[in-house]
């Protein structure tokens, strides 16, 4: 029932967006995870995060992006995904003006229990102020590091970039 929850939100049938031909594998350098990315897609530096990647930018239009974040926790502090998921609102009510949450819901992660947050606001994007966005943020924990997936889109495209997410989120394994 909890991995069917990922699935409602991003149809399991839209799994063939781009075919393997199209795709490029992305390997961490510093964690044990690959993932699946559109091979016109483009990787930026961002402080803090481990891989920062865009689609191509189409005029003036924000483009949908993923970051891939993570943390190392001390097992001494005993996270659990309940604390990184209020983290991960608490940086969102920070961040993001007008924050609609849509979803919260327990999901699989590469097969580990996580967590999918699915929110809507507006936030300050390449220098455009109030840009609708709607975001999709998938965490799990494993060997003392939490793994946090950010998809971020504007709300105008976001049916049809949601596509994309859900085939990048499903292509996510940790090694």
């Amino acid at each position: 029932m909890k991995r069917a929850l990922l699935s409602a939100l991003l149809p399991a049938a839209l799994l063939s967006l781009f075919p393997a031909a199209q795709a490029a594998t992305f390997k961490s350098k510093a964690y044990p995870y690959t993932l699946s990315v559109p091979d016109d897609w483009q990787s930026k530096k961002v402080p803090g995060v481990d891989v920062a990647l865009a689609a191509p930018e189409a005029g003036k239009a924000v483009p949908p992006s993923l970051n891939v974040s993570v943390i190392k926790v001390l097992p001494a502090l005993k996270v659990t995904l309940s604390d990184v998921r209020l983290l991960m609102l608490k940086q969102a009510k920070e961040n993001v003006k007008d924050l609609n949450v849509l979803g919260d819901n327990d999901i699989s992660v590469s097969g580990l229990p996580g967590h999918l947050l699915n929110y809507l606001g507006s936030q300050q994007v390449g220098g455009q102020p109030g840009v609708p966005m709607h975001w999709i943020q998938i965490f799990t924990l494993k060997n003392n590091q939490a793994y946090i997936l950010t998809f971020a889109a504007p709300q105008a495209t976001f049916d049809q970039d949601k596509q994309i997410a859900n085939k990048m989120f499903n292509s996510f394994k940790i090694n």
